[in-house]
């Protein structure tokens, strides 16, 4: 898997427009772009910008040109020089994080804790970015000060789907929003953010999810007060709907990486046969046509917009 950010620090991109008209919901070919880096030197490459279905729906006769698209909106670009691939990420997502962390001791009012989101359609890759990025900011430290916080432990347990009035269609969906505790969720956002303000000596908790189970694991992860950055992972983090979209204005930071279809459809499918939830390849693509890819739609139709987009490719 390769991804790339509009808004990752390190690069500077300079993009040679020759196309002046609009974007279309469709590829765009606007001529050459040269990145450079001081660590990478520099290089050129084809450039095609890709306005994403939710921005390019609400797009009118006035629609920006795409130099704007690329400041407001991701890039899907084709490369062939191998500086260009999953570490240039990883490093710039971290020291974008380290730089959020400096509100700690330079902020005022005095910030105890930075709080990020990164959401995204399944099987966009999010989780390993996540955990990469995790990983990397504790290896900065003598003692671990970041935490990752994944949503899958929000997921309703079964238990609670066997109550349900449609329960084999809640099954069937498992994984659209409206099978998770949102307002749990929001609830962990809330303390969240306030202990960011609020020295405690206090630990919070939250689910984690045992996927041999199946189910939610309660008070299975511990943020204790040595934790300085928390990094929320989930696929509705940006959702645009009740109560989800209250998130988004309680932390410090917003990341989204997105996936074409396509690639998450394979993705996905291995997932669903590797952890046993179909055994043949057909039904694991079944199961990705009628409910991750569906809940894909979803996200990115309705998506409050986020800081920093990243585009997910396979490398």
């Amino acid at each position: 898997m390769r991804s790339w950010c509009a808004d990752l620090g390190p690069w500077r991109a300079t993009i040679n427009n020759t196309n002046p008209s609009p974007i279309p919901a469709a590829t765009s070919e606007v001529g050459d772009c040269e990145f450079s880096n001081s660590q990478h030197g520099s290089l050129s490459t084809p450039l095609a910008l890709k306005a994403p279905p939710y921005l390019t729906g609400r797009q009118s006769a006035g629609q920006p040109n795409n130099k704007n698209v690329l400041r407001d909106a991701c890039i899907s670009m084709a490369f062939s020089s191998p500086s260009l691939i999953m570490e240039p990420v990883y490093k710039s997502l971290t020291e974008r994080a380290l730089s959020l962390k400096e509100r700690l001791d330079n902020g005022s009012p005095a910030q105890h804790r930075v709080v990020v989101i990164l959401a995204g359609p399944p099987g966009s890759g999010k989780s390993t970015i996540a955990a990469k990025v995790v990983q990397r900011l504790n290896a900065t430290s003598t003692s671990p000060f970041a935490a990752l916080v994944p949503m899958d432990g929000f997921h309703l347990p079964r238990s609670a789907l066997d109550r349900l009035p449609n329960r084999a269609e809640a099954y069937a969906r498992r994984g659209a929003s409206w099978t998770f505790d949102s307002d749990r969720v929001l609830n962990l956002v809330h303390s969240l953010s306030d202990s960011r303000f609020e020295a405690s000596s206090d630990t919070i908790l939250a689910p984690s999810f045992d996927h041999a189970l199946k189910d939610p694991v309660e008070d299975g992860i511990r943020i204790t007060p040595e934790i300085k950055f928390v990094l929320l992972e989930g696929n509705y983090l940006l959702l645009d709907e009740e109560p989800w979209c209250h998130i988004e204005g309680l932390v410090d930071d917003s990341w989204f990486v997105d996936v074409d279809p396509i690639l998450a459809r394979g993705r996905i499918a291995k997932r669903h046969i590797k952890s046993g939830i179909e055994r043949s390849w057909e039904a694991a693509v079944m199961r990705a046509d009628g409910n991750d890819l569906v809940n894909g739609r979803v996200i990115r139709e309705k998506l409050v917009r986020p800081a920093v987009v990243v585009q997910s490719v396979e490398e």
